[in-house]
């Protein structure tokens, strides 16, 4: 919607002999002292409650270079999603035959969730974010995305993605209030820490039910010193030994501690002369288990098998 600034351009063309164009490059470097984009479509997501309407920039110096075959853009300054509260941020960007390269870190001041551990960013407190990214046709890869904010912390790296399937991860890291754990992927996937907040494990898994992780074989070990179950319930020491076939599990054997010797069982097993599958659950607290059921919702008591 508007730029105001001042620039340097260079450009040149190159001809054949039939003056057919071989390869041009458009070169810009300055400083924006003032830009408001407007987004085509509103950037409203199940991690951000805000709508992000326009981006506005301030201070930034920033290089563009533009040629037949490649885009690349750096720049470092002010940015601001409401025109209030600007915030530091760097790019580069280097767009080549349809592959991407993206660096970046930025300030962030506005909501953000993660409904699968339980955590809520507020509004007004400042993360810093970056990101290393690459996408290849239908293939994106995260080198390394950080997430530092008072006492949370987010690492993922070598995280990709091919055709909206989940591919690979070499490690994640979380350290929020609720939760302290790692994810990392060798022969075997661990998981792994002192504490991991499960109260909307069942309705993330009820409203997940597209096979995004169809990709992976592997056997898994969950081990959780400290788990927050729905309904404010405990479970301690809480362990998983299982094995993953198209992103199913086709083995279980779990084990858990909810205190006051009431504990959890979880097997499961295949049957050997058929496809079947037999899952067995007990529990000696079965409201947690069953907070997504409406037909037990106001059960109370008793125990589940």
């Amino acid at each position: 919607k508007l730029l105001e600034g001042n620039f340097k351009n260079n450009f040149s063309i190159n001809f054949d002999n039939t003056y057919k164009v071989e390869n041009y490059s458009f070169n810009t470097f300055g400083k924006i002292n003032k830009s408001i984009i407007d987004l085509p479509f509103n950037k409203k997501n199940n991690f951000i409650d805000e709508e992000i309407k326009e981006i506005f920039i301030l201070n930034t110096q920033f290089e563009s270079k533009l040629s037949k075959k490649k885009i690349e853009f750096k720049g470092n300054g002010k940015y601001s999603l409401n025109n209030k509260d600007y915030l530091n941020f760097n790019l580069e960007n280097n767009f080549q035959d349809n592959n991407l390269i993206l660096k970046s870190s930025f300030d962030y001041k506005n909501s953000l969730n993660f409904d699968l551990i339980n955590f809520k960013k507020t509004k007004n407190s400042i993360a810093s974010i970056s990101l290393d990214l690459e996408k290849r046709k239908n293939l994106i890869n995260i080198n390394k995305l950080n997430y530092n904010e008072k006492n949370n912390f987010f690492e993922l790296t070598g995280f990709k993605i091919s055709d909206n399937k989940f591919q690979a991860l070499k490690k994640l890291e979380v350290k929020t209030a609720n939760n302290d754990f790692f994810i990392q992927f060798n022969k075997k996937i661990l998981i792994k820490g002192s504490k991991f907040d499960a109260s909307n494990l069942p309705n993330f898994l009820s409203n997940n039910k597209d096979s995004y992780f169809n990709k992976l074989n592997n056997r898994i070990e969950i081990d959780f010193k400290n788990v927050k179950a729905p309904l404010s319930e405990k479970l301690q020491n809480f362990k998983l030994i299982g094995e993953l076939k198209k992103g199913k599990f086709v083995k279980i054997s779990s084990k858990g501690d909810f205190g006051g010797n009431n504990f959890l069982d979880i097997s499961l097993k295949k049957d050997s002369g058929s496809e079947k599958r037999f899952l067995e659950i007990y529990s000696d607290l079965p409201r947690p288990l069953l907070t997504e059921y409406s037909f037990f919702k106001g059960l109370t008591g008793g125990k589940l098998l």
